[in-house]
């Protein structure tokens, strides 16, 4: 939609016109992913490396337990850019001139004045050279099984619990 008033914080400038800044109907806007002709024929190459840990205490019978730190570095990276963070970085409140020209690019509006990101506007997904990625964090698991036979509740079956998590130290891109 062309918006009515340029103090609309809700419109943004382009092509010398006034357009709603989303314009997706419940914020689903159009994304294209698909592969890049344009990419470096450069491969990606990593860094990584982890140290970890497995606990099987003899104290409790049936429980194991797993600990992994991993740090891992991509140079060349190659990946798409959620549409949703190419959004924010286009139209977001912290969105600055730099990241305007980066980011706003990726956005292809309808013509013939409605500019929306929905029906035939879209968001570019597509594969790209990042440059790089970078992630660390800790793994872990905890595993505990028994039998009910050995609380004395003969052919009532077993219980199983198992719970696997991970947290993610930092991800940059």
């Amino acid at each position: 939609m062309v918006c009515a008033t340029a103090g609309n914080p809700n419109c943004v400038t382009g092509n010398g016109q006034l357009i709603v800044g989303q314009a997706c109907p419940s914020a689903q806007c159009n994304a294209q992913f698909g592969t890049n002709p344009a990419l470096r024929p450069d491969p990606e190459t990593s860094d990584t490396w982890s140290i970890g840990l497995v606990l099987t205490p003899t104290f409790i019978d049936g429980f194991t337990a797993t600990i992994d730190y991993f740090d891992i570095k991509v140079k060349q990276y190659i990946s798409f850019i959620d549409p949703n963070v190419t959004l924010t970085g286009c139209y977001g409140g912290a969105a600055d001139t730099a990241s305007k020209a980066f980011f706003c690019p990726l956005v292809h509006r309808t013509l013939g004045g409605t500019g929306s990101i929905f029906g035939a506007g879209f968001v570019d997904a597509n594969t790209r050279n990042l440059n790089y990625l970078a992630t660390s964090g800790v793994d872990f698991e905890a595993n505990y099984q028994t039998q009910f036979d050995d609380w004395g509740l003969n052919g009532a079956g077993g219980l199983s619990i198992n719970m696997i998590g991970t947290y993610l130290q930092s991800l940059t891109t």
